[in-house]
């Protein structure tokens, strides 16, 4: 969060210059009642070519991650 993506493909894309989102932004936007925020995964994979085992982390990490950024006890 805040850097450069670094999923694949992405850094060759010229025209993509953004950083992600920070958690200090994210943890704003969250605040909008018209925003629904979900997870996916910790690391983009895709969650189909990869074990069951890994997705289940992938998505559960990726949850808990959210989970500690969007928790309003949350100092950013």
């Amino acid at each position: 969060m805040g850097k450069m993506p670094s999923w694949p493909g992405y850094n060759n894309r010229k025209t993509h210059q953004d950083a992600v989102i920070t958690a200090k932004q994210l943890s704003a936007i969250a605040k909008n009642n018209l925003i629904t925020i979900g997870s996916h995964g910790v690391t983009h994979s895709n969650l189909l070519l990869i074990d069951q085992e890994t997705a289940k982390l992938e998505i559960a990490n990726s949850k808990k991650d959210l989970e500690s950024i969007l928790d309003p006890r949350s100092n950013f």
